[in-house]
């Protein structure tokens, strides 16, 4: 079987690019409403895009340059995660004191508020690949070893 091969952080990577592709399909539909509107709403669509492919590309080669690469994008990953956590709370952060007659009032409109801590997911993404790409463990060097 093609998975029995594969070491644990490979399958970690794996699992972050199933991670990567859910984000984007998720970000887009609910993204829909805001993205003529805001060009932010873009970013994480473009950085779950990126993060497939990379992600991808790494899991199939397995080599340490793009699991390199995948590191650093996962680090960048991150920084997407506080920032977007950022963009949705702005308006709440801002109000302050006024935040009992805002949230009063929100609740009676329509108009639906960003959810709080969507993406904190790309902040778990990141961390689980981050795990996924830390230095190969010894065992898994022993087992290159005695391959080659």
């Amino acid at each position: 079987m093609l998975f029995k091969s594969f070491s644990i952080n490979r399958v970690l990577v794996l699992l972050v690019a199933g991670g990567f592709l859910f984000l984007f399909i998720d970000t887009l539909l609910e993204h829909q409403d805001v993205l003529p509107n805001e060009r932010p709403a873009f970013i994480p669509i473009i950085v779950s895009i990126i993060g497939f492919i990379i992600a991808l590309l790494a899991v199939q080669s397995w080599k340490d340059g793009l699991i390199r690469l995948l590191h650093f994008y996962l680090m960048l990953t991150m920084l997407v995660g506080f920032g977007g956590i950022f963009f949705h709370n702005k308006e709440r952060f801002e109000r302050g004191e006024e935040k009992t007659e805002l949230v009063e009032e929100e609740e009676k409109s329509d108009e639906a508020s960003p959810p709080v801590l969507a993406p904190a997911a790309f902040i778990g993404i990141a961390a689980i690949g981050l795990l996924g790409t830390a230095r190969k463990r010894e065992s898994e060097i022993r087992r290159k070893k005695s391959n080659e």
